[in-house]
């Protein structure tokens, strides 16, 4: 009888693939199909002498591991073991203090799976990353995140601008989006798209044959060049902040055209100020030169 029962069982979900109103395809599905995405890389903007003013980076973000479930070969903690060491030594190299740290570490009211570290624990460097890897501390991990660099800071930012990872809610991924400047007015030409795998995978992260695998190539952003000179804009910048300190006007302008060629070489604007430092929520308004006509026969 109970052999019975459970042939007639086993035959009802073999054929109507469905337990408890839920699909077994579906679920196998995702189960072991995964889609891994491959990021574009953003392109980079040139001075006159193709030295970059803008590029691409990686910063990482921290966790760390609490659950004392997770363990690998030989039985090997992959969680926090020793949380005042583990405290100690991020406060050697991140902007927290120990004490901060371990109370991270050790929550009160519940045992999560996995604690972060706020705005600490973001935007590491590769450096610092690898000299908190060398200290062999189970159960810290960490998460690469693109990230864009301006090697000379402040450099010509009106006309340069900033770009700053977004996150898009419909597909989960974080991407460098242009908020003003070059950066803004050429984000699809720097963007790139980004390219796709799509396969069927075990339980241990293999391959299985026997299924065409889906993909699409990257295409990365395409570079821009300026017409920028980085030893003028320097010199420029230097000037016109010294004339910012000592006059205090309201509003300071200038701009550098070679007259035979038109080619725009530094250009300084006083309104906006330490634009990569201000939240991307900070009102910018208006930036004259970018929306001046200059005739060079008549300045």
């Amino acid at each position: 009888m109970v052999f019975l029962v459970l042939a007639l069982r086993l035959t009802t979900i073999a054929i109507g693939k469905n337990v408890k109103h839920v699909n077994l395809n579906e679920r196998a599905e995702k189960l072991y199909n995964q889609t891994h995405t491959i990021k574009a890389k953003r392109g980079t903007i040139y001075d006159a002498n193709g030295d970059p003013i803008a590029e691409d980076t990686s910063t990482y973000s921290l966790y760390a591991i609490l659950d004392k479930n997770q363990r690998g070969l030989n039985n090997k903690p992959l969680y926090v073991v020793n949380k005042h060491k583990t405290a100690r030594i991020l406060a050697k190299y991140l902007p927290i203090s120990q004490k901060k740290a371990f109370k991270i570490l050790s929550p009160s009211d519940s045992q999560p799976f996995q604690v972060e570290f706020g705005s600490a624990g973001t935007n590491i460097s590769l450096i610092t990353k690898k000299k908190i890897e060398a200290e062999h501390l189970p159960g810290i991990k960490f998460i690469q995140q693109q990230a864009r660099l301006y090697p000379n800071g402040t450099f010509a930012s009106n006309l340069i601008g900033v770009a700053t990872s977004q996150n898009n809610q419909k597909t989960g991924t974080t991407s460098l989006i242009g908020q003003m400047g070059i950066e803004k007015a050429f984000n699809t030409v720097l963007a790139g798209k980004n390219g796709f795998k799509n396969a069927d995978y075990d339980l241990y992260g293999y391959k299985l044959p026997g299924k065409k695998q889906k993909e699409r190539k990257v295409k990365n952003g395409d570079n821009i060049y300026t017409t920028i000179d980085s030893r003028i804009q320097t010199l420029l910048e230097s000037e016109m902040n010294s004339v910012q300190s000592q006059v205090h006007p309201a509003s300071l302008n200038a701009i550098l055209m070679d007259a035979k060629t038109a080619k725009l070489l530094p250009n300084h604007n006083g309104q906006v100020l330490m634009l990569r430092r201000c939240p991307v929520s900070v009102r910018l308004g208006r930036i004259p030169l970018l929306r001046t006509r200059l005739n060079p026969a008549q300045q």
